[in-house]
């Protein structure tokens, strides 16, 4: 056998070594969007995606990955490396101890962490540090120290002054996200997430939600979302992979609510459990802004807040109502921010000003601030008492909504408005001064006393059966349609369930 064959032999053989003993590497295939998040070197690195996906997985490759691969500090840390240190700090944030104990021994060990001979391996061998029998610390022989800690701990006291790079598992509390980002400025480290977003947070939100537009957080980053479709395929073209268009199908089909099939299948930052406007559909009632007819009423409400950037913030919105009752518009508005203290005159004047020379038909404003109304009084402006009962409020909010009745518009003013709508929750609202209900609150106290007239509704969907169709689809409806098609039965199937629950509730409304 020739010195080239035996070559070829012994190269092919040191590959299969690798592909078992460094499953970090060689364990997986990638899909586009591992390899594009397993390749990032952005500071600050964020994957939202689905469940079931392996975001988990790719977080901890690449994490092993930068702990074993000294020739990629140089690129990675180049002032640490140019003065002869190491980046010897990284942490991996989790829910709590237990569950990073379990992905220890149930994921990393058997899935990812080097194996075999090259645990004692000079460049990859890696021991772990136990404390009362949960996982401590991953040592690796590079010199890095990887810490594992909960998301339950406060951030400022978390040991080390100065970590390299923070890998969170799952949706980071962003009331901790300051203090961990000041812990990898020193050294000019790295923060990277995957997650699955369920808590409502504004700062996440903000985050992969309003891309491209004023109010983006983090407009620097790289951010990654992750469907379910995109891991029908690996990199390679390899179709051979855990998902196919009939598991997605009966995923789908085994999600209660149309956000939690947003959630799990589209990697959609939306609330799937307890939403007070359980009918509100963004892709359906956020809308392109439109002339308002001159013959049609303008409705406002006001929400004072309590004042201090601790408290509830300020709000108001103002509502345009056809003659016939059937349909209203929220078309301007404004909510205070947490930098600005706002007391009842800063409101009034603020909402004067915003009005502007529009004339209004009716004023609602939240009755328990007394101030409000005296500085209005005097002013010479006409206040209403909203109607605040809650549940006549959020049925009256839910109601029109789904029978397609309001419309908001989808302007940077408003967007708090598709925030609150899409994250405020029957447990949030229970603790009221946790609630990010504001513009929701104004919105309510005007709407409540409009006499809308939901028995005319049902003839707006009288017409072709392509224009119902149209009409109260959503984003997911054409998505399915694409992927599993829907024939001519099944169309009209759905527009007669559609007609019977329209009338069902104007029935309901009507008592």
């Amino acid at each position: 056998m020739s010195d080239l064959k035996l070559k070829e032999i012994a190269l092919l053989e040191q590959k299969r070594r690798d592909q078992n003993n460094l499953p970090h590497l060689f364990g997986q295939k990638f899909y586009h969007w591992s390899r594009e998040f397993f390749e990032s070197r952005n500071k600050m690195t964020l994957l939202l995606c689905g469940n079931q996906v392996g975001k988990t997985s790719i977080q901890l490759r690449k994490m092993i990955h930068w702990a074993t691969e000294p020739e990629l500090w140089k690129e990675l840390f180049p002032k640490t490396v140019k003065q002869g240190r190491i980046p010897n700090v990284f942490w991996f944030l989790i829910t709590d101890y237990n569950t990073a104990t379990s992905l220890f021994h149930d994921k990393m060990i058997p899935e990812f962490l080097p194996r075999n001979e090259m645990i004692n391996h000079p460049q990859y061998g890696w021991k772990a540090h136990f404390r009362n029998r949960q996982i401590h610390m991953i040592e690796f022989n590079t010199g890095v120290k990887v810490y594992f800690h909960a998301y339950s701990k406060q951030a400022s006291t978390l040991q080390s002054s100065s970590v390299y790079a923070i890998f969170t598992d799952e949706e980071l509390i962003e009331g901790i996200y300051g203090e961990l980002k000041f812990r990898t400025a020193a050294v000019d480290g790295y923060f990277s997430m995957v997650f699955t977003a369920t808590l409502g947070q504004e700062l996440w939100y903000r985050t992969f939600e309003r891309i491209g537009e004023k109010d983006e957080m983090f407009p620097e980053a790289n951010k990654i979302r992750a469907t379910v479709f995109e891991c029908l395929e690996y990199e390679d073209g390899d179709k051979d992979t855990p998902w196919s268009v009939e598991k997605i199908k009966d995923l789908e089909m085994s999600c209660s609510t149309e956000n939690e099939i947003q959630k799990r299948v589209y990697g959609r930052f939306v609330v799937d459990e307890g939403l007070v406007l359980s009918e509100f559909v963004s892709a359906k009632h956020m809308v392109e802004p439109y002339p308002i007819p001159e013959d049609w009423l303008i409705h406002s409400g006001v929400d004072i807040g309590s004042g201090g950037k601790s408290g509830h913030k300020g709000a108001f919105a103002f509502i345009a109502v056809n003659p016939d009752y059937t349909k209203a518009v929220v078309f301007k508005g404004w909510k205070g921010n947490n930098q600005e203290t706002t007391t009842a005159a800063d409101i009034l004047e603020k909402y004067r000003n915003k009005r502007g020379n529009t004339e209004m038909h009716c004023q609602y404003y939240d009755w328990a601030s007394k101030d409000f109304y005296t500085f209005a009084s005097r002013a010479g402006e006409s206040f209403i008492k909203a109607n605040k009962d809650h549940k006549q409020g959020w049925d009256t909010l839910n109601t029109i909504l789904k029978l397609g009745m309001l419309e908001i518009f989808d302007i940077d003013e408003l967007q708090p408005f598709r925030y609150e709508a899409g994250t405020l929750t029957h447990e949030k609202l229970a603790v009221k001064k946790h609630a990010d209900d504001d513009i929701l609150d104004a919105v309510r106290y005007a709407t409540s006393s409009i006499p809308f007239d939901t028995s005319k509704v049902i003839a707006l969907y009288d017409g072709p059966l392509k224009e119902v169709i149209e009409v109260v689809k959503t984003e997911t409806d054409y998505r399915r349609e694409m992927a599993f098609g829907v024939d001519g039965d099944d169309e009209e199937e759905y527009v007669q369930d559609i007609m019977d629950e329209l009338e069902s509730w104007g029935d309901m409304y009507e008592c």
